[in-house]
């Protein structure tokens, strides 16, 4: 049961009567001035949190409460993600340094994002220039958003003499760089990081390339046609087959899938599956990853002894890889999608008995590989060579005869 302080009830109150109130019924002026005040009341409890995390910290408190480090209760009992229960903690560690910072952030003047940005900006300065930098500092952050206040960290260090041209800024800032991959729930993942000037240039230029719309079927955000260029980008630097250096014979992948015997007894139609690194997939993405994978099914009986670790399947072979792409040409067969090839895909699945040859051979993107295997459409040859598309709403695409293009 949480024992709390007389301070922090108030507050409960105080939250439980705002989340009763009535807000529809306030007018506009009220609403705005409140919501305003909320902001601010916001920033100052964030103050609160970080002193009383300071206090916990200094004193170990969570070792003898629940056997966890400070950061560890942080992550494992409030369920804060890693990298905020280690920023809230730099922070704490940090702000009793800084009487200034804190002045402000206790009159709601700057956030905690604009303490952040300050903190480390105070660490690269000599102790004879911190005064003036963090004054400094303040000032630009009560008037302007935390990542303004970060782009103009390196020109007031060059103003205070810290750095003493561009090419000090720019190695410092080289110092900084870094990207971070962290699994979320259900085996996704996300990406953060900061990168340099021309990283990011050239990173924003191969997603736009990589990542235009398909064709007028493409319903994908324009974040999720990046996370799929991305994926193609890393897939030929891994040696895909989409990689026009890369030998044809090796297949993109080598894919374990675990599933139980009657999961493979009913061919995969409802059951998930799991990746070696423990993530669920669906029985479709399963399929599509079985396409143009080496697959290794590892078959478990009902109380999970591995009762086969299956043989890798059949994939395309080199001479009709190629031939497919002398026939298709180098780019994917959707009607109208202009990206490069990705997959060399089963027209009839190998697992409902279609053949590795190349009348069952097409070349798609990884978008459309992915709507034939997950999106419910459907495809298949025509005696013109051309392709014809059937999407679930009754929408039909279908290509003339492909034209013949030298290999790649």
């Amino acid at each position: 049961m949480l024992v709390t302080s007389p301070v922090v009830d108030g507050v409960t109150d105080a939250v439980r009567a705002l989340l009763g109130d009535m807000c529809a019924e306030q007018s506009d002026i009220v609403l705005l001035s409140d919501t305003e005040q909320l902001l601010t009341l916001r920033s100052q409890l964030d103050l609160a949190i970080s002193r009383r995390l300071a206090v916990i910290d200094s004193r170990d408190a969570t070792v003898d409460a629940c056997g966890r480090g400070t950061r560890g209760w942080l992550v494992e009992e409030l369920c804060l993600d890693s990298h905020g229960a280690y920023r809230k903690l730099r922070v704490a560690r940090q702000l009793w340094r800084w009487p200034a910072t804190e002045a402000a952030w206790a009159a709601g003047q700057i956030s905690e994002e604009h303490v952040l940005v300050i903190l480390a900006a105070l660490k690269q300065v000599p102790t004879e220039l911190t005064e003036l930098v963090e004054k400094s500092l303040l000032e630009l952050a009560r008037d302007c958003a935390p990542h303004l206040v970060a782009q103009a960290v390196d020109a007031i260090l060059v103003a205070c003499g810290v750095d003493q041209d561009s090419d000090a800024v720019a190695a410092r800032r080289y110092g900084t760089r870094g990207v971070t991959v962290a699994k979320t729930f259900g085996g996704t993942g996300s990406l953060s990081g900061t990168l340099t000037a021309v990283l990011t240039d050239k990173i924003t230029r191969a997603l736009e390339f990589a990542g235009q719309p398909t064709g007028p079927e493409d319903d994908r955000t324009r974040a999720q046609r990046f996370h799929d260029a991305l994926e193609d980008i890393v897939d030929s630097y891994l040696g895909g087959n989409d990689s026009p250096d890369q030998d044809l014979g090796e297949p993109s992948a080598r894919v374990v899938v675990t599933m139980d015997l009657a999961t493979l007894e009913a061919r995969l139609q409802s059951a998930w599956a799991l990746l070696p690194s423990g993530a669920q997939i669906s029985p479709a993405t399963a399929r599509r990853l079985a396409c143009d994978a080496e697959v290794i099914p590892a078959v478990l009986g009902s109380d999970g002894q591995v009762l086969d670790l299956g043989r890798a399947s059949r994939t395309f072979s080199p001479a009709v890889r190629r031939a497919a792409i002398l026939r298709d040409g180098d780019r994917c067969v959707f009607p109208g999608c202009q990206a490069r090839r990705k997959e060399c895909h089963h027209i009839i699945e190998w697992a409902d008995g279609g053949l590795s040859d190349l009348d069952n051979a097409a070349w798609l993107c990884g978008f459309h590989h992915w709507l034939v295997h997950e999106a419910r459409w459907r495809m298949r040859r025509e005696p013109d060579t051309g392709y014809t598309f059937a999407g679930p709403a009754g929408v039909i695409r279908t290509s003339a005869k492909i034209p013949i293009h030298d290999p790649p």
